[in-house]
């Protein structure tokens, strides 16, 4: 029955990868041996690490950005996290098993994202229904399943409702990163950044803050098409 078993689960997960690649027309950068279940009539995924997802079509989100899209190999356990555009949790989950303390910041999947940390037990994650702009009440969608209706606040507001103190940033908000004044950025240790020059307001709208975070941080920069993640650490003075 063991052998039976294994043989099943391999065959769905790599089954699996292959709908994934197929239906949503992206190479897979992830092992699918990794995953210890998970087609979509079973109601949750968990992975080699533990965590746990609900699962549903955007699954695929948490598999191409936990095994490939982010450097958090130097979080600590002090570490506060602001998760920028968390999604259902696929950096928010597993990091929260590392750091101390985890604020998401979720406009549009905030019930998904609710329900991977209830599966997960977690206590150490705040979540916040907003998203990162200039002050303006916005209208938001994920492609075209999701839309809503949201407040957005600026980088330095999100900051002081956590607290005002800011370890590591990952944000991946698809533009929003333009609202971010550079200077906000300040007395945080480590940044993970997915950087999308022609989404709005575009990079012209803050062609400085690239640049400022390149002469502050030691940054690698890993190229996704037409985005690109910056991995940055700051540097001691």
């Amino acid at each position: 029955m063991k052998l039976k078993h294994r043989i099943q689960s391999f065959l769905q997960n790599h089954v699996m990868v292959w709908l994934i690649e197929k239906i949503y027309g992206i190479q897979s950068c992830y092992d699918p041996n990794t995953i210890l279940s998970g087609l979509k009539h079973i109601d949750s995924v968990t992975l080699n690490d533990g965590s746990v997802f609900k699962s549903t079509k955007n699954f695929w989100v948490v598999l191409d950005e936990v095994r490939c899209g982010y450097d958090w190999s130097d979080m600590r356990d002090t570490d506060i996290l602001l998760d920028i555009g968390a999604h259902i949790g696929s950096v928010t989950i597993p990091a929260a098993r590392k750091v101390k303390h985890v604020f998401a910041i979720e406009p549009i999947f905030t019930e998904e994202l609710r329900e991977n940390v209830r599966l997960n037990g977690l206590t150490n994650v705040t979540i916040l229904s907003l998203a990162l702009g200039n002050g303006e009440k916005v209208n938001l969608s994920f492609f075209v399943s999701k839309k809503t209706d949201i407040q957005t606040h600026t980088f330095k507001e999100i900051v002081n409702m956590c607290g005002e103190k800011i370890d590591f940033l990952k944000c991946d908000c698809e533009g929003g990163e333009w609202f971010i004044n550079k200077s906000d950025l300040d007395g945080i240790r480590r940044i993970e950044m997915e950087i999308h020059p022609d989404m709005y307001p575009t990079e012209r709208s803050n062609p400085e803050l690239v640049n400022y975070i390149q002469n502050n941080w030691n940054t690698l920069k890993t190229i996704l098409g037409t985005t690109y993640n910056l991995h940055a650490k700051r540097i001691e003075k």
